[in-house]
């Protein structure tokens, strides 16, 4: 059986539980899993049909009452993990209020107070609730190895799996909060091939997968000598584009790009209401990630891989398709500004 093993090294916070969703812990079916999700991205040209017939084969699953076994045995080796509940390194970040927004009723505007939040917190809502971390996490600089196993796959649906794996590095992460640049990994064997999946020609998917749309928006052309400065400033950005797409308290672009959408007021948080779009519930297009290019030297980037949520639904209409996509070139020239 062909087999590979990485050697990977843990660059930004992971939070990955066991059975309790409290106890950390690093699981193969979890890393597995983001492999799935991150060859489904790379195969978006495929047939939906055509798609799921070749990820059962590889990964296991079923088509109608026919069941197939994984094909793909992941196993993690020789972990060196540290754990913390510490809180995240603090980088402020003033919201709407910096920008002297003003605040009433027409003839008793006024300007709030500044308001100042940790970036890191923010990026990290619903599990940092104003610095409080709820649970621990893996801290960089853990290590282990996973091993990749070919069952029963040919050469190239194996080249398939590992491609994933790099991908899965590349610009995602494990975990929660993976999109926002947590869970980020790196590979720290020699000769790994790196991936391009923003040079993709086909069309854009019905699911989150590369196409003719996919863009790294944003990439540092400098370093930064830490891990936390580097997602602090990708966080930075995609947060004031966030806030100045649309007017404060208006959702329409906000929630074409992803909802739920969560806001806070009088001090609760609380849920956009979904009847600004009767689509239900769709993940955002963006997936912040940190690389380590060397030692205590760290860059961010934000990878735009937009797909058509619009599609599977009984609202769907040429009208829509095009806000949405006007809502996301917009959203994308946000983060580009300096």
């Amino acid at each position: 059986m062909e087999s590979i093993t990485f050697h990977c090294k843990v660059i930004t916070p992971m939070f990955l539980a066991g059975a309790d969703g409290q106890t950390p812990e690093l699981r193969a079916p979890s890393i597995k899993g983001a492999m799935r999700f991150w060859w489904r991205a790379l195969n978006g040209h495929l047939g939906v049909e055509e798609m799921r017939e070749k990820e059962v084969k590889i990964f296991g699953g079923a088509i109608g009452d026919k069941a197939f076994k994984s094909n793909v045995f992941v196993r993690i080796k020789k972990q060196n993990l540290n754990y913390s509940q510490d809180k995240f390194p603090y980088h402020n970040y003033s919201t709407y209020y910096r920008r002297g927004r003003m605040v009433g009723s027409p003839g008793r505007e006024k300007q709030m107070d500044e308001f100042k939040i940790n970036i890191l917190d923010y990026l990290a809502f619903g599990i940092s609730d104003r610095g409080n971390i709820g649970r621990p996490y893996i801290t960089p600089g853990s290590a282990f190895q996973v091993e990749l196993k070919s069952v029963k796959l040919s050469a190239e649906q194996f080249k398939g799996v590992i491609k994933a794996f790099v991908t899965l590095v590349q610009y995602g992460g494990l975990g929660s909060r993976s999109r926002n640049g947590f869970g980020g990994i790196k590979i720290e064997n020699n000769g790994v091939e790196r991936v391009r999946i923003d040079n993709v020609k086909s069309d854009i998917a019905g699911f989150t997968a590369a196409s003719i749309k996919t863009e790294i928006v944003y990439e540092d052309e400098a370093t930064h000598n830490s891990w936390d400065k580097a997602l602090a400033n990708i966080g930075k950005r995609y947060q004031n584009a966030r806030e100045t797409v649309e007017r404060w308290h208006h959702y329409e672009k906000r929630v074409l790009l992803s909802h739920p959408t969560i806001i806070r007021e009088r001090g609760r948080s609380k849920e956009v209401d979904e009847t600004i779009l009767e689509n239900g519930r769709h993940s955002k297009p963006y997936f912040m990630h940190v690389e380590e290019m060397g030692k205590k030297q760290f860059i961010g980037q934000i990878l735009c891989m937009p797909y058509d949520f619009l599609r599977r639904t009984v609202y769907y209409s040429q009208r829509q398709q095009e806000e949405y996509f006007k809502a996301i070139d917009g959203f994308n020239e946000k983060i580009k500004q300096k």
